[in-house]
């Protein structure tokens, strides 16, 4: 997701934020069906602020995934947000 995307918060171990800049808000909920769509979980990160974020922000967990499954999560990611990037989701 490199240049698509930044992740925050990384080193926490559990979760990590996943920033969308190319994405408004209103885009979480056409991005999470995507997601989902391919068998990846996400959630969005809104509910966690006082005031909604004006991007498209997503909490990931990882904690109890391989690296394997790991990049094929984030490979599942990369496709969802190409479609709904595209208008196609």
């Amino acid at each position: 997701l490199e240049g698509r995307a930044e992740p925050v918060g990384s080193d926490a171990g559990l979760h990590v934020l996943l920033r969308v800049p190319e994405l408004g808000a209103r885009d979480v909920a056409r991005l999470r069906a995507a997601c989902r769509a391919r068998g990846v979980g996400v959630y969005p990160a809104a509910p966690f602020y006082a005031k909604p974020p004006p991007r498209a922000e997503l909490l990931l967990g990882y904690a109890s995934l391989g690296e394997r499954a790991i990049r094929d999560g984030v490979a599942r990611l990369r496709k969802a947000l190409d479609d709904v990037a595209a208008g196609r989701a």
